[in-house]
């Protein structure tokens, strides 16, 4: 991609979003002449790829774009879910920032109980993380039709439907909930032990219980955008934590 290219997140109400500030900090590290802005739109149609060769994409259009793209990477064919389009080909990151963060909080999955909350893009994404772990993963989600297809999508990792009072080790909050509401429609056993990871990049503090938010996989994920955009590979380190938490 040309190093004078205009790109973006495309999606709906998103003026929250930390990722212009994380571009442009790595546009200006690497002497790069490029813009990163908020694509905020109501709709989206084909013309988006004639305005930006490249952008990310963020709720609620990373299932929604997929008819209008040209190909789409391996993952996306089972992930079914986007979150970065390179001229009009669509691929998943997502799923290799899960991965990143998990090595960087030291998260053991072997012959752990995993709960997902929810079962759309982002939680197949997780799922699809999760594809070589030793884990048994269970599914919960407001509209169990959701649950049941994503089940018969990944049926060779066995993912089982969430049944009240189980234990378990991890939970993941893959919806736009907050943690605390989508926690109070399920039941389980609780213990000081379980960690709450919460893919939004927000912390919804859970009293007494490590609770890992989504910013270091969003970090990781823009990492590999980034890659992909330019064949450069930036640095996730403490200036950029410190340079984006800043207003």
């Amino acid at each position: 991609m040309q190093k004078n290219s205009k790109l973006g997140l495309l999606g709906k109400n998103i003026s929250y979003s930390l990722s212009p500030k994380i571009y442009n900090y790595w546009f200006k590290e690497h002497n790069i002449n490029a813009t990163y802005n908020l694509i905020d739109v109501e709709t989206i149609d084909s013309n988006i790829f004639t305005e930006f060769k490249g952008f990310n994409i963020t709720k609620p259009y990373k299932e929604t774009i997929l008819p209008l793209l040209r190909d789409v990477s391996l993952e996306v064919k089972f992930i079914k879910s986007v979150n970065l389009v390179i001229d009009s080909i669509g691929f998943n990151t997502d799923y290799l920032g899960l991965l990143d963060s998990y090595k960087y909080y030291n998260i053991n999955f072997s012959k752990k109980n995993v709960l997902i909350l929810g079962a759309g893009g982002a939680a197949r994404a997780l799922i699809y993380s999760l594809a070589n772990f030793d884990c048994n993963i269970f599914i919960y989600n407001r509209t169990p039709e959701k649950s049941y297809k994503v089940i018969e999508d990944f049926k060779d990792l066995k993912i089982q439907e969430y049944k009240e009072n189980m234990e378990f080790d991890i939970i993941f909050n893959a919806t736009t909930l907050n943690f605390l509401e989508i926690l109070s429609q399920v039941k389980f056993k609780n213990n000081r032990e379980i960690i709450y990871y919460d893919l939004n990049y927000y912390h919804n503090k859970l009293e007494d219980f490590k609770c890992i938010d989504g910013l270091y996989m969003l970090l990781f994920q823009a990492k590999y955008n980034f890659e992909k955009f330019f064949g450069i590979t930036p640095q996730v380190n403490q200036q950029l934590i410190d340079y984006i938490k800043t207003k």
